[in-house]
């Protein structure tokens, strides 16, 4: 910017126009002068376009508040940092040269000049004194002359028994037990050493199981699952896993792959083709279709699998019961002669001795053959475990 420029060359230093009473004549303008109004004024230009440029603002003729504006952006801002001592609104106070010098001229040094806060304006509120102070160990609250107690916060968090919740890392529960639609377990880590039931979820490599753990129950542990009457009376009848995973019935045990209800010599008959070597895994089941036992009767006895019987019967004398058969014959009576000439003679007749000779005899009738005393049957598979 070009340093100020001389005043015009009068004894006043103003310009003074022709006066006519005097013939005074007007002040004569130098180009000494013009030349250096007019190197100040585009000095003094510059100097505010520069301001313009730094704001964003390009020169305009019809506007007469640029300059203003530019100042006004680029001074007048609060949280301006270039505005020396100026405190910044992003800061939040941390930048004050000294905080507790703040304080004091806020009369926030001293807990005693606090002025109650008074409740009112939002729907429900009442119009009552709220105070909350220091009783040297916690924050506590009143209101009007009423105490409420200590305040919650994050260096003074609710117990359980405060809020008669229950305790995060566990506790003993009511006699009215725990009441939920829905119980979510997501740990695990069952003392070993603590009699009790756990519920827990136990996860590895991204997969898991839910388990339901017994410590140190009675006998060798496990779980009984009973039927509950409506007036909450148990029933006899339960399920039962023991702690080696055995599952009984009520009190029978229940099948699994190492323990078959069937044992070895039991024989199975079915009605159709299912093999029970699939059925019960970890068994040996022997099909006994083709192994002599095709077609036979079952019959209690003392000596398994002895055989004995037949399908088939032959009948010898012995087996009819005592009974004769009666016969006859007929004939002429020797009425008619016989074919030819007779012949007659008279004396006494005599035997002679001709040896044996058939008389009449029934013709032979019969084989011997065995014939089948089977009942109507229905063919079932037979099937003996074997081991």
């Amino acid at each position: 910017m070009k340093p100020l420029i001389d005043p015009i060359n009068t004894d006043d230093g103003q310009f003074h126009g022709r006066d006519n009473q005097t013939g005074q004549l007007a002040t004569i303008v130098t180009p000494v002068y013009m030349n250096d109004t007019q190197g100040a004024t585009r000095s003094l230009q510059r100097e505010v376009i520069s301001i313009l440029t730094a704001a964003g603002i390009k020169p305009a003729d019809a506007t007469n508040d640029q300059l203003l504006n530019a100042l006004k952006s680029l001074f007048l801002a609060e949280d301006d940092s270039r505005v020396s001592g100026a405190l910044q609104k992003d800061k939040n106070l941390s930048d004050l040269i000294d905080s507790a010098k703040a304080r004091e001229a806020l009369s926030l040094d001293k807990v005693g000049n606090w002025v109650a806060v008074q409740q009112g304006g939002g729907t429900g509120m009442l119009t009552n004194k709220v105070y909350a102070g220091w009783n040297g160990k916690k924050l506590i609250a009143q209101v009007d002359s009423s105490p409420m107690g200590a305040l919650f916060y994050e260096k003074n968090p609710p117990t359980a028994a405060d809020c008669n919740a229950f305790p995060a890392e566990g506790g003993t529960v009511g006699s009215k037990g725990v009441t939920t639609p829905f119980l979510f377990a997501n740990g695990h880590g069952a003392p070993l050493n603590q009699q009790g039931t756990w519920i827990e979820w136990n996860e590895t490599n991204g997969q898991g199981e839910s388990a339901f753990i017994n410590n140190k129950g009675s006998g060798s542990g496990g779980f009984n699952f009973r039927i509950v009457n409506s007036d909450n009376t148990k029933q006899s009848g339960e399920v039962s896993i023991s702690g080696n995973g055995e599952i009984y019935e009520n009190g029978r045990r229940v099948y699994s792959p190492a323990n078959c209800p069937f044992p070895v010599g039991y024989v199975m008959l079915m009605g159709n083709g299912t093999d029970p070597n699939g059925l019960f895994p970890g068994t040996t089941w022997q099909y006994l279709n083709g192994t002599g036992y095709d077609g036979r009767a079952i019959v209690l006895g003392t000596d398994p699998l002895a055989v004995g019987g037949s399908n088939t019967v032959t009948l010898a004398e012995a087996h009819l019961p005592p009974h004769r058969h009666a016969g006859g014959a007929t004939g002429d009576a020797s009425t008619k002669p016989d074919e030819g000439a007779g012949q007659w003679g008279t004396g006494r007749f005599g035997t002679d001795a001709k040896g044996g000779y058939a008389l009449m005899q029934t013709s032979a009738a019969g084989s011997g053959q065995a014939f089948s005393v089977q009942n109507e049957y229905v063919h079932l598979l037979g099937w003996m475990r074997t081991a």
